[in-house]
């Protein structure tokens, strides 16, 4: 979840569910309104694998350069790994579970997606990372000057890029990762103008 609104840095149970909250410790805006804030929210099996990975969750520091916090969390997962036949094999499957929450001004998304390369770049790399996250930005598609991003995002979506599109787009391809939805055709609407 991003865009919680919320207060502080939190986790705690609901029935077997282990929720993470990361939010800024004051930043409010011109409305009274807590800016940013992210949340993962964990089923019994999840937590579980959080537990086996022995690895604390993963933010930006309130110090690190300009004010991000409330801006991403990071929980490391380690699952026993399986065939499809649900036979173990060897090794272990690491997963790190991010839920990130971009600015929406230009320059602080610069800034912004410079610290967000430093964290995702420390993460080991024989754990898989699953971003979910607001980007706040329009990246188009692979058909909208998309040779540079050919194996970052996919063929649907609006035909535009702006700025902070390119800016994540570049980010994604550093780390060899992929903007998913935009590899699947949206379902018909059925709504009527």
């Amino acid at each position: 979840l991003q865009e919680t609104w919320r207060l502080g840095t939190d986790d705690f149970h609901i029935d077997d569910y282990h929720i993470f909250f990361q939010g800024n410790s004051t930043k409010t805006n011109t409305k009274g309104r807590v800016m940013g804030g992210v949340c993962i929210i964990l089923s019994p099996t999840f937590d579980l694998a959080h537990k086996k990975s022995g690895k604390e969750t993963i933010t930006i520091p309130a110090n690190e350069g300009e004010n991000f916090e409330g801006r991403f969390i990071g929980i490391p997962l380690t699952f026993p790994n399986t065939d499809d036949n649900g036979k173990n094999i060897k090794g272990e499957l690491n997963i790190t579970l991010c839920s990130i929450y971009h600015p929406v001004d230009n320059e602080e998304y610069e800034s912004f997606n410079s610290t967000l390369s430093s964290i995702l770049n420390h993460i080991p790399q024989k754990s898989n990372i699953i971003l979910g996250h607001d980007i706040n930005a329009n990246t188009g598609t692979n058909a909208n000057n998309g040779q540079n991003f050919k194996d970052t995002i996919g063929p649907f979506g609006i035909e535009n890029r702006n700025k902070k599109g390119t800016s994540l787009l570049n980010l994604l391809a550093s780390l060899n990762l992929k903007l998913t939805n935009s590899y699947f055709n949206p379902r018909p609407s059925n709504r009527t103008a």
